[in-house]
């Protein structure tokens, strides 16, 4: 009998303990599904109803289980639960949302993402010992401005010399491109300083060969100060300058060409410290200096052999697909998910990285503009602006939706034409709540 109650008691255990295995085992298999991952940080800049400025916190979580999960942003270390997109889906990536009135965030303000998937695996993007910070983000300090595009053509050198002025408040050293576009061509060109500073007004310059330009070539110019605040210069309309519509006497002023001290009927004037000899004279140790800063940059810009890889397969891409916007628009997304991957693996830098994906965002914008126009029959001056400012980032936000749509409904636009172009906003809306 007794050999019997051990015999019950050990088999009891066996079952037990092969039944505890395979529960601890399912818990561990659950466990292992895909990993989840987190990537694109970033912080968005948004205006509401009442034009109240929000910072937005913006990350992308996926899963390939699609798994549903919690992302947490810690700002400062202090929880934020974020808001997922409600068109989004984790499989493809789903963007999360957590939003700041602007006057409580601050440069300094440090940040990183968690996230968990409800088979318990985790995630973070940075963590509390290499947290990201909001300054990277948003720029330190305030932003520079940039103006006074101006353009000669230099007969001896056979150069179109291209002139803007650069003004940081804080006295912050800039590093300034041009950024040359037609429709089959994209080219970039470090501008360095040639006088002034930063506070009073400094003037850029850079020298384009005639035989790489034409004058119904468009451009605009990027500013970048040393604390990573950021300006961008378009005409008045928010488009691309023409270069033909810039172009002035080789110097304003001075009977080469004609004119007056404005520079022509077509340039704008350069600023006035340049005709000051005595200032030019002071300055020839700041020129020196911000040459070398300029080259500097050109230096960090330029040292991965992957930038310019990326740079030529972006062109192609605009290239080949331009007329065939919807193509375009995936082919355009395949590269978001390519530099993003580049810029984790350190095969591009930063600042690489924010120049791709600003030109990105803008041939988006330009196909979806040129997409409207083609849909439209007769598009009112002032949507088309708003549209554009829209586009400006390449995206459309649900916020932006919202704010265009009565505007739409509004206008004289025939009523075809209103339900086409609110049908292809809002698709776009969701396309890019998606991503």
């Amino acid at each position: 009998m007794r050999f019997k109650s051990i015999t019950w008691f050990v088999g009891l255990s066996v079952i037990l303990s092969v039944g505890l295995i395979l529960a601890t085992d399912l818990v561990i298999l659950n466990a292992e599904g895909a990993e989840p991952d987190l990537y694109s940080e970033g912080i968005c800049e948004e205006c509401d109803e009442e034009d109240n400025i929000n910072f937005d916190f913006e990350v992308i979580f996926q899963d390939d289980d699609g798994d549903p999960q919690d992302v947490i942003l810690f700002l400062n270390d202090v929880e934020h639960p974020m808001d997922p997109d409600p068109y989004g889906d984790p499989v493809e990536g789903q963007y999360f949302y957590a939003s700041f009135e602007a006057s409580t965030i601050h440069d300094n303000d440090e940040f990183y993402y968690y996230a968990e998937d409800t088979t318990g695996n985790f995630v973070y993007l940075g963590n509390s010992d290499e947290p990201f910070y909001v300054g990277d983000y948003l720029g330190w300090g305030e932003k520079p401005v940039i103006s006074n595009p101006y353009i000669y053509y230099d007969d001896d050198t056979k150069d179109y010399v291209f002139n803007v002025t650069y003004h940081d408040v804080e006295g912050d050293e800039g590093s300034l491109t041009l950024y040359l576009d037609n429709e089959t061509n994209y080219r970039e060109y470090v501008m360095n300083p040639t006088g002034g500073n930063p506070i009073t007004g400094q003037n850029f310059q850079v020298s384009v060969p005639d035989s790489e330009i034409n004058e119904d070539w468009e451009f605009y110019i990027g500013a970048e100060d040393s604390n990573g605040s950021y300006a961008y210069l378009y005409d008045p309309n928010g488009d691309y300058f023409e270069v033909r519509d810039v172009i002035g006497p080789k110097v304003p002023g001075d009977g080469d060409g004609g004119g007056d001290e404005g520079g022509g009927d077509k340039g704008f004037a350069l600023p006035e410290f340049l005709n000051n000899a005595e200032v030019i004279v002071g300055i020839i140790g700041l020129v020196a200096l911000g040459g070398g800063s300029a080259y500097g940059v050109w230096r960090r810009k330029k040292k991965h052999g992957r930038f310019s890889e990326l740079l030529t397969q972006l062109d192609e891409v605009y290239g080949s697909f331009k007329l065939n916007p919807k193509r375009c628009e995936l082919e355009l997304e395949k590269m978001k998910v390519t530099i993003n991957e580049d810029l984790k693996k350190n095969t591009i830098d930063q600042n690489n990285y924010s120049i791709l994906k600003t030109r990105i965002d803008e041939i988006m914008g330009e196909i979806r503009s040129e997409t409207i126009k083609s849909e439209v029959s007769e598009l009112p001056k002032d949507i088309e602006i708003k549209i554009k400012d829209m586009l400006i980032d390449g995206e459309i936000t649900r916020k932006e939706y919202d704010k265009i749509l009565p505007i739409i409904k509004g206008s004289d636009m025939a009523t075809d034409d209103k339900e086409k172009m609110k049908k292809m906003v809002e698709s776009w809306v969701k396309e890019d709540q998606s991503k």
